[in-house]
Formats: structure tokens, C-alpha cells, sequence
């Protein structure tokens, strides 16, 4: 349909996703091992970053994109609240904790844009069928 703008900021939030899982825990994982907590972020993280990417691709279903968006959203909030945990309960050092909250974060805001985008095309779109 008209797909214009939304598609850019979820492509891009679920490359910062991506890219967050790639280069700050790959450091991390190797640092400490022992600990299976970190892996609650990197989960959300990649959760948030595929539901993004499907959320692209579901363009003739606007209300089940707006659904996925929202999706995306609470996986990116899950992440970004237990890294805080997990930074300040277990005393586990992340080596580029402020990069890794601000990416989540960015990645967060994008979906936003994206949601409010999308609804606002279904509103224009509603708008043209009443017309008719």
C-alpha cells in the first residue's frame, strides 16, 4: 500500500538491534561465561530485531504490523531494563553498557516513528474510503 517512511525506521531499528547483539555481548560472552543472565538481553534483543523485520514485510496488514511494532517495542524494553538489572544486581561489567542502553534505546524511538507512521497511513487511508 503506501509504505513509505515506516518501512526506513524499522529497517533501521532492526539493524541497530542486530548490530548491538553482534558487537557489545560478543565481548561480554567471552569475558564471562559463567553467566546465563546475559543472555536475557541478547534473547529480547534479537526477538525485538526479527519481529522488526517481520513487521516490514506485513504492509497489507496494517493493523497486524502496528500489533508487531508494539511487539517489538516491549522486547526492546524487556532488554534494555534487564541489562540494568543485570549491570547493577549480579555486579556483571559490561564493557560498553552506555552504548549498548543508547542502541536499545534508538532502536525503541525508531519503532515509534514506525508506529506512528503506519497508523497515520491507515488513517489517511480510512479518510480516502470515506470519500468514496
Amino acid at each position: 500500500m503506501i509504505q513509505r517512511i515506516q518501512s526506513i525506521y524499522l529497517l533501521v531499528a532492526t539493524v541497530l538491534l542486530a548490530a548491538e547483539v553482534c558487537l557489545t555481548f560478543t565481548e561480554n560472552w567471552r569475558a564471562e561465561a559463567s553467566t546465563d543472565w546475559i543472555l536475557v538481553p541478547v534473547i529480547s534483543m534479537m526477538a525485538g530485531s526479527v519481529s522488526s523485520l517481520i513487521a516490514i514485510f506485513q504492509f497489507s496488514n496494517r493493523k497486524t504490523q502496528v500489533k508487531t511494532v508494539m511487539m517489538s517495542q516491549v522486547f526492546n524494553l524487556v532488554a534494555c531494563l534487564s541489562l540494568i538489572a543485570i549491570v547493577y544486581v549480579f555486579s556483571f561489567v559490561i564493557v560498553n553498557l552506555v552504548w549498548a542502553i543508547a542502541g536499545i534505546v534508538i532502536a525503541y524511538i525508531f519503532n515509534f516513528f514506525a508506529r506512528k507512521a503506519i497508523l497515520k497511513d491507515e488513517a489517511l487511508v480510512r479518510a480516502a474510503d470515506r470519500i468514496r
